[in-house]
């Protein structure tokens, strides 16, 4: 009975070496491996090589900040039901997204969004002396009734933001004084750590960026399109044909699924990757980088991928409110 279990174990082991299917055939039943953890991707891949080193998780010491302990029951709704039918890119509804900030810089403009009353994340190359920034706000040219401006008390850029690699691609803002939450401004809720959107899932993005990269003029509507995320080892593949190196802290989109030929673009950067989990809209990405025009079909969009960062975003806070 121990040889035919032997045998069984043997067919069973995945190591590739049959000096190492040997050594378990002399040895069945006489050694065990230390249990080391498992290599697990955000796609659900699973390797069975054994880490180098054992991934080491330092709790944070005093839990969650003050101001993301208070947000409010109604995080990630809005006074407004939103069509199924948001497939190539259209014009948002009024009372639409009201997370959603408009982030003016020396040079540039970009988008943020609204976690907590002081604070909006972003991302940090978008980070340019920033003048204002602006909530409750769907047009660009006009003032609207409930539009809230505040400038920035404090802009801190993730530490390991690297320009070249694109990596740790995020950032806060504090505003110079808190928000009161209503209908048109109201923060969205902010993932756990351990949750990752389940693939095939279905989110929207939003921006003022540009629709037509001829004219580099941003879009006087805010602009809502729904996505799906890529699975992680695709993207990782089409980028790594243009030379760059898809790290776990990158989320792709998938846009030939649902809107072929449409994609994001210039202004874009730093707005919310929303997805729809039982009712409520939680943040899981914020526009980092797109490859050549705005309009392309092969290399996907690659956004910050929060829930990599919540640490440091209730860290940061803590420290800083």
């Amino acid at each position: 009975m121990k040889g035919l279990f032997c045998t069984v174990f043997v067919l069973l082991l995945t190591q590739p070496l049959n000096s190492c299917k040997r050594y378990y055939e002399r040895r069945c039943g006489f050694y065990v491996l230390p249990r080391l953890p498992l290599s697990i991707y955000h796609d659900s891949y699973m390797s069975l090589r054994y880490p180098t080193v054992a991934p080491v998780v330092t709790p944070l010491p005093h839990g969650l900040p003050a101001e993301l302990q208070e947000a409010p029951k109604d995080c990630g709704t809005m006074g407004v039901n939103m069509d199924s039918s948001i497939i190539h890119g259209n014009n948002a509804p009024e009372n639409s997204w009201p997370w959603q900030a408009f982030v003016q810089g020396e040079t540039k403009v970009c988008s943020g969004v609204l976690i907590a009353e002081s604070w909006i994340l972003t991302v940090a190359h978008c980070i340019n002396n920033t003048r204002a920034i602006t909530l409750g706000r769907i047009h660009v040219d006009r003032w609207e009734a409930n539009t809230i401006q505040r400038s920035a008390a404090m802009e801190i850029l993730h530490k390991h933001y690297d320009q070249r690699s694109k990596g740790g691609d995020i950032a806060l803002i504090k505003l110079s004084s808190p928000v009161e939450f209503n209908n048109n401004v109201r923060p969205i809720c902010l993932p756990t750590k351990s949750e990752i959107p389940k693939i095939p899932v279905t989110c929207v993005v939003t921006g003022w960026g540009l629709t037509n990269p001829k004219l580099e003029l941003i879009h006087n509507h805010l602009q809502q399109l729904k996505v799906n995320i890529l699975p992680q080892r695709r993207c990782r593949f089409l980028w790594s044909l243009k030379g760059l190196t898809i790290h776990n802290g990158h989320v792709c989109l998938d846009f030939n699924a649902t809107s072929p030929h449409a994609g994001v673009c210039k202004g874009d950067s730093g707005g919310p990757l929303s997805c729809q989990v039982n009712g409520r809209y939680y943040l899981y990405g914020l526009g980092s980088f797109v490859e050549g025009g705005c309009q392309k079909e092969l290399i996907p969009d690659v956004f910050t991928r929060v829930t990599e960062y919540m640490d440091w975003i209730h860290e940061t806070i803590r420290v800083n409110s």
